[in-house]
């Protein structure tokens, strides 16, 4: 196995890292050092991206000759240091969860590299590894439900208790299913439950302002412990809506549903109507007479419940999903046998990405999606087995 081009891919990895750690960001910091496992509110999201940015470095050090033992250490005293660094970095905050998870991803790097080596095709292999990918897009599914808790609610216009700052264009009126929304807390958090939870209509009407450059909530619904059951926001020319679900509970992340370019055409002063209602598991909005039904999380932003792209590299998102929905599809073709029995774990995973991603409440796949599906599947199944590589030295 040459050398020379796993070093390369592990400097790209190292520039990642750094990247990723080590630049300023826009949220608070703490400025100490947490000893929890599973910090924050997306503590577990947090956790297994931490895990997964190791994982290529690892596995590209060990591919370039670097013994196990000095690449799990190595990355855990580099975590460590990067955590000591981000102490007077703002914007980032330093836990010993960080360092923890970034150390299981240098020892998964390792045994990954220690089996690719050795792997083999296997019917059985490949059909379990179809069924855990779909049982995991549909706990996604299952996950992204709205849910709408029995607590205090209180209306935000242009609040500041989301992660978004404020929009600042006017509130003219806020409502839902006829029940009106004042910047307050509600006088009946009870009815407004009842009504976000059969899909009533929420109306509001705002004076629009110049399109901000970040995400800027204009209208939101909060309860009692600062979750963000609705949001309302903009970003350039697109609309951003999300609902309250599942995933917080498991401390992983809730994505936003965008319509591109809704806002297009809109001009400071003019007066925005916005309105928004479900049907069935999916959402229609309504911006200014344009309507668009069947808004839903898609299959491609199931990563996004994990890791957070910065808001400078918001529109990378489709390519990212596009990259994780190849790497499902890579998964299984790699195990796969060129046969019938092959051929069964891919029939599977592909009659079923099909199928379910509209029975959990998420979009169909798009033919997009269903291509990069089918490129990792055929990437996965033109990739060598082991057994001709040089043994990885220890």
């Amino acid at each position: 196995m040459r050398r020379r081009p796993w070093l390369a891919v592990a400097v790209l990895c190292f520039a990642l890292i750094f990247r990723v750690t080590l630049v300023p960001t826009a949220d608070q910091d703490s400025g100490v050092f947490t000893w929890c496992i599973l910090c924050g509110d997306a503590g577990l999201a947090d956790f297994i991206a931490n895990v997964i940015l190791f994982v290529p470095v690892a596995l590209a050090l060990r591919f370039a000759g670097v013994p196990a033992w000095k690449i799990v250490v190595g990355l855990c005293l580099m975590s460590a240091a990067i955590e000591i660094v981000q102490l007077w970095i703002p914007g980032r905050e330093s836990a010993l969860g960080d360092i923890c998870a970034n150390t299981l991803g240098a020892a998964l790097g390792v045994a990954l590299a220690s089996w690719w080596p050795r792997r083999r095709r296997s019917a059985l292999a490949a059909l379990g590894c179809a069924a855990a990918v779909l049982a995991a897009i549909g706990t996604a599914g299952a996950l992204l439900l709205p849910r709408f808790p029995a607590e205090e609610y209180y209306v935000q216009w242009n609040g500041d208790r989301t992660p978004y700052p404020n929009y600042g264009g006017r509130v003219l009126s806020a409502a839902i299913g006829g029940m009106p929304l004042p910047w307050a807390p509600l006088a009946n958090s009870e009815a407004a439950r009842e009504r976000l939870q059969r899909g009533d209509t929420l109306l509001v009407r705002v004076v629009a302002v110049p399109a901000p450059r970040w995400p800027s909530q204009l209208f939101g619904i909060s309860d009692v412990r600062n979750l963000d059951l609705v949001v309302l926001a903009v970003e350039h020319d697109d609309f951003l809506f999300r609902l309250h679900t599942e995933a917080p509970s498991l401390l992983l992340r809730e994505p936003d549903l965008r319509w591109p370019h809704a806002l297009a055409g809109t001009a400071a002063g003019d007066t925005l109507t916005i309105a928004a209602w479900r049907t069935g598991r999916t959402n229609c909005l309504r911006l200014n007479g344009r309507t668009r039904c069947g808004v839903a999380y898609a299959t491609d932003q199931v990563w996004t419940l994990i890791a957070a792209l910065p808001l400078r590299f918001t529109g990378w998102g489709t390519a990212v999903g596009w990259a994780f929905v190849a790497l499902l599809g890579l998964a299984v073709g790699v195990l796969a046998p060129r046969s019938a029995r092959g051929g069964l774990a891919v029939g599977l995973l592909l009659v079923g990405m099909a199928v379910l991603p509209a029975l959990v409440g998420l979009q169909p796949l798009t033919p997009r999606d269903g291509g990069a599906l089918l490129a990792g599947i055929v990437a996965g199944l033109v990739v060598p087995m082991g057994g001709r590589t040089r043994q990885l030295h220890t």
